[in-house]
């Protein structure tokens, strides 16, 4: 019971990286105060959250996907797009606005994971790597753009 407890706790973690892969798209690593990266799978998420002061500091929340592979133990790395149209995200923008060094709170890894069964149709050990690729589509002006 004790391990869902934990789960609703704030903990903090400090912004190591942050790399601006186009002005709407950037890379951010964050590590745990403790410096302890918990256990996750494949497909869950996080849940960060910033003081907005706009609101008086109120620490708003939101999840984000984890990028960073499982066994990396070094940092929990997510990928983000700022969507700002037709109203931007609160903490999203704040994430864009902050730089290395900033702090943020964080939830620990939940969600349901992306199940890949481990066992071939024979019952034997599936020893292959899978890679999972997805896009998004944006509807702009009655144009897809992909």
């Amino acid at each position: 019971m004790s391990d869902l407890t934990d789960m609703a706790i704030d903990k903090k973690a400090t912004l190591t990286y942050v790399q601006l892969m186009k002005e709407d798209l950037a890379v951010f690593r964050l590590v745990p105060e403790d410096g302890i990266i918990p256990d996750y799978e494949t497909g869950q998420f996080i849940t960060l959250g910033m003081p907005i002061p706009s609101e008086d500091n109120k620490l708003i929340r939101r999840a984000y996907s984890i990028a960073s592979h499982p066994e990396n133990k070094k940092f929990i790395e997510l990928v983000i797009r700022w969507v700002r149209k037709p109203l931007p995200g609160r903490v999203t923008t704040a994430l864009f606005n902050s730089g290395e060094g900033s702090e943020v709170s964080w939830i620990p890894p939940t969600g349901t994971a992306l199940q890949i069964s481990e066992k071939l149709a024979d019952g034997s050990k599936d020893n292959r790597r899978i890679v999972c690729v997805s896009h998004g589509q944006v509807k702009q002006e009655g144009l897809n753009n992909f």
